[in-house]
C-alpha cells in the first residue's frame, strides 16, 4: 500500500513537472512576435519635429493611434508619444522615474508643500496633451504603514493644484 503510494506521488509530480515544462517552453516574449508597424509618412514627420533627439523608437498601434516608445533628454525619459494617422500629435505620456529634477519648480514646490511632501516617490509621469489644458503630473508616493497613493497634480492661472488623489 505505500509502495503504491509513493508510485502514486511520483507520478503525480513528474506529471506536475511535464506540465509546468510545457507551460514554460509555449511563453514568448510578446516583442518578438510583434510585426513591424507601417508608419505612414505623415505621422514620423510629426514625430521627428516634436522629438527630434530621439532615441530608440518603437511603433505601435493603439485604438487607433500610432504610437512611438522611445527615449528622450539623453536617455533619462521613456516617452510614449500618440499620434493620428494624420501624422497630429495627441497626447504624450514622459515617465521621469523618481527623477525630480524633471518635474518644474512650481510642480515640485507644491508636492513638497503637500500633506504627502515627505512620503517616497515610486514614480512621476507627466501627461502632455495637444489641448494644454488637460496637461497633469502624476506622482504616486509610498510611505510605510500608508496605502500606495497616486497624486494628481495640474497647473492653472492661480498656480499648481494638488487636483485628485487615489489611494490603493
Amino acid at each position: 500500500m505505500k509502495t503504491m503510494m509513493k508510485i502514486w506521488k511520483n507520478m503525480l509530480c513528474a506529471a506536475a513537472i511535464g506540465v509546468m515544462a510545457m507551460g514554460f517552453t509555449a511563453c514568448t516574449d510578446d516583442d518578438d512576435d510583434k510585426a513591424p508597424v507601417d508608419v505612414p509618412a505623415a505621422v514620423e514627420t510629426s514625430f521627428v519635429q516634436k522629438y527630434p533627439d530621439a532615441t530608440t523608437t518603437e511603433w505601435s498601434v493603439k485604438g487607433g493611434f500610432y504610437v512611438a516608445d522611445f527615449h528622450w533628454k539623453a536617455n533619462q525619459v521613456e516617452v510614449e508619444a500618440w499620434f493620428t494617422s494624420a501624422g497630429e500629435w495627441f497626447l504624450s505620456d514622459n515617465d521621469y522615474g523618481r527623477n525630480v529634477m524633471f518635474l518644474p519648480g512650481d510642480v515640485n514646490t507644491a508636492f513638497a508643500a503637500s500633506a504627502y511632501g515627505s512620503w517616497t516617490i515610486d514614480d512621476i509621469h507627466y501627461y502632455e496633451y495637444s489641448d494644454s489644458t488637460k496637461d497633469f503630473y502624476f506622482i504616486e508616493v509610498d510611505k510605510k504603514g500608508q496605502p500606495e497613493t497616486d497624486l494628481y497634480f495640474v497647473r492653472t492661472a492661480d498656480g499648481v493644484k494638488l487636483n485628485k488623489v487615489v489611494q490603493g
